[in-house]
């Protein structure tokens, strides 16, 4: 076995375990910004019309995650690729969890979309309805 081979080969897998860290605290901290703004939009804490503006906070926080996740899935395809050639040089079974990153980036990336496109319908529905709520009807005034 090239013992330069073998490092390359850990060097990468630590690379690969990092992202895949990094990605998952990641999610997990924007699901817990998003978790906890929409138990305060439920609660009904605050001004209606500021309940609906605060769903945009976390709408933003989660598209423009998804769209890094799903931006960079190509880059952890090349990492994985050189990951699975390197054990192939080196004659090793498999790469290990070598497709791990490639679905965690597409997967989660792909549910932040989804979930930053509900937000954003909660809350335009939240701020239409505050919006029609402020609207005097001119019908139901009395005529002098």
């Amino acid at each position: 076995m090239d013992g330069g081979l073998l490092e390359e080969f850990k060097a990468y897998l630590g690379l690969m375990q990092f992202y895949l860290n990094l990605v998952l605290q990641t999610a997990t901290l924007a699901m817990t910004v998003t978790s906890g703004v929409v138990a305060y939009v439920v609660k009904g804490e605050g001004l209606p019309r500021r309940r609906g503006f605060a769903m945009l906070l976390p709408a933003a926080l989660c598209a423009g995650l998804g769209v890094g996740f799903l931006h960079q899935t190509s880059a952890a395809v090349e990492l994985r690729d050189r990951l699975v050639k390197l054990a192939h040089e080196l004659k090793f079974g498999l790469a290990p969890h070598g497709d791990i990153l490639v679905s965690s980036l597409a997967g989660i990336g792909s549910l932040l979309l989804v979930t930053s496109i509900v937000l954003l319908i909660v809350a335009g529905v939240q701020i239409l309805r505050t919006r029609s709520m402020q609207i005097p009807n001119k019908a139901m005034e009395p005529t002098r």
